[in-house]
């Protein structure tokens, strides 16, 4: 008995007026599809952010965001981390490092937060929930090339070589105990991507 309905089913498909009838039938259901279901560009949205509002890279762009508004710069996050909490000896040789910076900026260097001003309480204030993580923000003249900006940021890192015991930059995130410094943010970006680009 099936094997007679599905041969019949298949005569009547596959006839003549059978492919019509298919081809018809597929065209009104896809029309009827198209009017029912919502359109896909309707629920797209481009102003849908990348990632969540908590994640550190937000975090570090409204930072950014509320220290350099668009008018200033290219901002430089320095980011100084310490798994086991940033020490108060850490913050004293932070302080020394913001003074130097900008007692002695380096070239372009339009402003640095003067760290070494605020009383101890206060800095402490400025580390992230955890007592982790640092973020001193510095700033690049408006339209600064990226090649002055790179020589600047490896400039950053020679002169915290030479302020720290032991040097910051060398330090990897899974060191227990150890001062790390990361420089992101606007500058540090274009850096890694010039250098990235580079390799070619």
């Amino acid at each position: 008995m099936k094997k007679k309905w599905l041969k019949i089913y298949g005569n009547t498909v596959s006839g003549k007026k059978g492919r019509w009838v298919v081809i018809f039938t597929w065209l009104l259901l896809a029309a009827v599809l198209n009017m029912a279901l919502p359109q896909a560009n309707t629920q797209k949205n481009e102003m849908a952010a990348n990632l969540e509002s908590t994640s550190p890279s937000q975090q570090a762009k409204k930072v950014a965001d509320m220290e350099f508004p668009a008018t200033s710069g290219t901002p430089a996050l320095l980011t100084w981390y310490k798994s086991t909490g940033i020490t108060n000896e850490d913050l004293s040789l932070i302080q020394k490092y913001s003074m130097e910076l900008d007692k002695n900026p380096v070239n372009s260097q339009d402003s640095v937060v003067p760290f070494y001003q605020f009383p101890l309480p206060v800095l402490k204030q400025q580390l992230s929930q955890d007592g982790t993580t640092l973020i001193l923000p510095v700033t690049f003249k408006k339209g600064t090339d990226k090649g002055i900006i790179a020589d600047g940021i490896s400039a950053f890192k020679e002169k915290a070589s030479s302020i720290f015991p032991q040097n910051p930059n060398k330090a990897k995130i899974v060191d227990k105990d150890k001062l790390l410094l990361r420089i992101t943010g606007p500058a540090g970006i274009s850096t890694d991507a010039t250098a990235l680009f580079s390799q070619g």
